[in-house]
């Protein structure tokens, strides 16, 4: 069994990085966007073209300081700029889904940071509306199309794991509170399920398939913001994934995939480029990412696997369709629900 990992063929690291150019708007030129704009022009064909925000001097701040050749202006002119293929999304949370409608509603495909909105029914909305116009939608959700997610999937088709019956997976970071004030804010969609949260939730449905039971506990605030969250999911069947997530305390961030037959461990940041480690009760070998992206490097993943959808017209990807994020986000509405109802007593 460990001698077909060493036999299995190294996934095409470099077929989604070479996906046909697109021009994208960017709408919101924060943090985020500054590492994926940077992330795409440094390995990919893709290019940022216009930006766009609330505040057009931020967006020629934004183009400035990344020294890349595109126009700046509001949300409308980048809407209706017929030089502009595909838009990115990285405004606040709370603003994903109606920045999404506006989109999708002139016509543009979209990807939109995680979370794809705050909760469910924003989910619901965005998707029926990118079905109903025939337009491209996704969520930001990188983990997904990284170099190592397709070899685990490869081993999992082959069926080295066996049957799938546990995953583990932790994201939790100690966020300065002066620092990062939207995380604390309601308003904002703060709360560590919606901003980090997301990413191990996401992971352990993409390998159990949809949540069937959860049971949140943790540390939410008056206002309602959860700062600490340990969930348990059942997935149908016999299989469960146990899950954490913090802003107020760092976590090891590391991730685990159990079947019957052999168990894969992920290094640290589950969710970004690295290797892994499948074991069986006597044997271990390890599989390396081929490539030299490291860290949010690993955002250009997701941009070549717009590009190549969009290029031989699909309106999402088999890897993260919309319904994958809907699904998280039904696990976020309810673990959220229970938090509350536990602390009102």
């Amino acid at each position: 069994m460990i001698a077909h990992l060493r036999a299995l063929p190294v996934p095409d690291p470099y077929h989604l990085l070479e996906a046909p150019g697109l021009r994208w708007g960017l709408i919101g030129p924060g943090r985020i966007a500054t590492d994926f704009t940077t992330a795409l022009h440094r390995f990919t064909r893709q290019r940022i073209v216009r930006v766009a925000s609330r505040e057009p001097t931020r967006a020629e701040a934004f183009i400035r300081r990344l020294g890349i050749d595109a126009a700046a202006g509001t949300v409308d002119q980048l809407l209706d700029d017929p030089g502009v293929d595909v838009v990115y999304i990285a405004t606040p949370h709370a603003q994903h889904r109606d920045t999404a409608l506006r989109v999708i509603s002139a016509g543009k495909p979209v990807l939109v940071e995680k979370p794809f909105a705050t909760d469910a029914a924003g989910g619901h909305a965005i998707a029926d509306a990118a079905a109903a116009a025939g337009v491209f939608a996704m969520e930001a959700m990188w983990q997904a199309f990284l170099p190592r997610t397709e070899a685990i999937r490869r081993l999992v088709a082959d069926g080295v794991l066996g049957e799938l019956r546990f995953v583990e997976a932790a994201f939790g970071e100690r966020f300065d509170r002066q620092a990062v004030p939207r995380l604390w804010d309601p308003a904002a969609g703060g709360g560590a399920l919606l901003d980090i949260g997301v990413y191990p939730i996401a992971f352990a449905l993409a390998w159990l398939g949809p949540a069937t039971s959860t049971t949140a506990r943790g540390s939410i605030t008056a206002d309602g913001i959860d700062e600490r969250v340990q969930l348990l999911l059942e997935h149908g069947g016999r299989a469960i994934s146990s899950l954490a997530t913090s802003i107020d305390t760092a976590l090891q961030n590391r991730a685990a995939i159990s079947g019957e037959h052999a168990f894969i461990v992920l290094d640290d940041e589950f969710y970004a480029p690295g290797g892994f480690e499948l074991r069986t009760r006597d044997e271990a070998a390890r599989w390396e990412d081929p490539t030299p992206l490291r860290g949010r490097d690993g955002l250009a993943y997701q941009a070549g696997a717009v590009a190549l959808a969009i290029a031989e017209g699909r309106t999402e990807t088999s890897e993260h369709p919309p319904s994958a994020a809907i699904a998280a986000l039904e696990v976020v509405d309810e673990a959220r629900a229970q938090l509350i109802r536990r602390a009102r007593g």
